[in-house]
């Protein structure tokens, strides 16, 4: 077939305030885009193209994962604003026909995915590869590369259909991803932790990120867990000084919950699924900080393992900045597939007037004009005998009216009629 394109709609109200640079996941399977699945296989995966309505050039676009049946995409640009108030509509064009676009449509880890991702982001990664592959197969989808090293027990059969695209299963016992140290060097006193994550238990210490020393039980520059089912982060440093961020009573087990986490100087906060917890502050002095995991509290083996994450990690950013509120939420109905409408419908109206007379009461017909194809019926109604029928075109279509007249005959009351007009 020729190019075709995915519609796709980010309503006013799913944005609270204007977002620059915002990456949108889509997630796209058989049920929802059949079109699209007909026509793309894998070997077409780089056949794709972004555009918004709002910006010159073209979107960048990662690929997470893309299957016969399903596709993850993760898009955006440097100058792409999705603005509050108003629809940001965007298209995602397709064709088996086109050349690989590659320039800005990329596999996890490539250039053209890596720009996606603001500067301010360190870490990205979205547990979608295997973790029986060694050394560094967690890709980190930034340009920092710092991919992550699964340890313990983790195997192939690990890596599960999460929420939304792939998770790693944690065992609870000894799995984990090591991301080291060198994250270090862009983290300071801000920064804004966002993970996607399912416990399978609320009995015990369950660490989904920390950062902490390997040697001193003190240092922690971040720790996001649940203690019991309480959400929490934690911060404290070399001479003990913390501060507890907590959002009591807050989750169950295996439900999928979008935690966050903020720095701010001496001020840390939560926020769960988007709504924000209640802040915790202390006067922090130095923190000595050497090891970066997910699923875990310190690699190696002074692992504590009352505090090895059980259940499913879907998702795991780590920015150097204190993202918004608003930035946030956002991020939440993103990963849930809760930020974008997929397919826009369109409105062809008109009255049934027979001799310059309306008359309700009359079924028509709404007929797309080049090919003849059927797009729905409808009665008209109301003293004007008024009628509207959604359509997926924004084309010229035919309005035939039935029995519009005592003779019985069918007539042709609108010929080239578009939306809108």
């Amino acid at each position: 077939m020729g190019l075709d394109y995915i519609y796709c709609k980010i309503p006013a109200e799913k944005i609270s305030s204007d977002l620059t640079h915002f990456p949108v996941k889509l997630y796209l399977n058989t049920s929802t885009h059949p079109e699209f699945f007909n026509e793309m296989s894998y070997t077409d995966r780089l056949k794709l193209q972004g555009v918004a309505d709002n910006l010159p050039e073209e979107l960048s676009i990662e690929i997470e994962e893309f299957t016969n049946e399903n596709a993850v995409l993760h898009l955006s640009s440097p100058s792409w604003v999705l603005s509050s108030g108003v629809d940001n509509i965007f298209r995602i064009y397709y064709s088996s026909l086109m050349s690989n676009n590659t320039a800005y449509v990329g596999d996890t880890g490539t250039s053209p995915a890596q720009n996606v991702w603001d500067s301010h982001f360190v870490g990205v990664y979205h547990m979608a590869q295997d973790p029986s592959g060694g050394t560094g197969c967690i890709l980190d989808s930034t340009s920092s590369g710092n991919d992550g090293t699964p340890s313990g027990s983790m195997t192939s059969e690990d890596l599960v259909d999460g929420d939304y695209g792939k998770a790693l299963d944690f065992d609870g016992v000894d799995d984990y991803i090591d991301l080291g140290d060198s994250l270090g060097a862009s983290l300071s006193t801000t920064y804004t932790l966002e993970a996607l994550a399912k416990t399978s238990t609320i009995t015990e210490d369950n660490s989904i990120c920390t950062y902490r020393s390997t040697t001193d039980s003190n240092p922690i520059l971040f720790q996001l867990d649940h203690n019991n089912a309480d959400f929490r982060l934690l911060v404290r440093d070399d001479a003990g000084n913390i501060a507890v961020a907590s959002q009591a009573s807050a989750i169950l087990t295996d439900t999928y919950y979008n935690f966050a986490g903020t720095r701010n100087g001496n001020t840390i906060n939560t926020y769960l699924d988007g709504s924000a917890g209640t802040p915790d502050t202390d006067s922090f002095g130095a923190i000595t900080q050497n090891s970066c995991i997910i699923g875990g509290l310190t690699p190696g083996d002074v692992v504590q393992l009352s505090t090895v994450f059980k259940g499913q990690i879907g998702e795991v950013r780590i920015s150097s900045i204190v993202r918004s509120a608003d930035w946030i939420a956002a991020t939440y109905k993103s990963l849930t597939n809760n930020l974008v409408l997929y397919d826009e419908s369109y409105t062809c109206a008109g009255t049934t007037a027979i001799d310059g007379a309306t008359t309700s009461g009359i079924w028509v017909r709404l007929y797309k004009r080049d090919d003849g194809s059927f797009i729905g019926a409808t009665i008209s109604s109301g003293t004007e005998g008024t009628f509207s029928i959604d359509t997926p075109y924004n084309d010229y279509h035919y309005v035939i009216a039935l029995m519009p007249t005592n003779s019985g005959i069918n007539g042709l009351i609108y010929d080239w009629l578009r939306p809108g007009e």
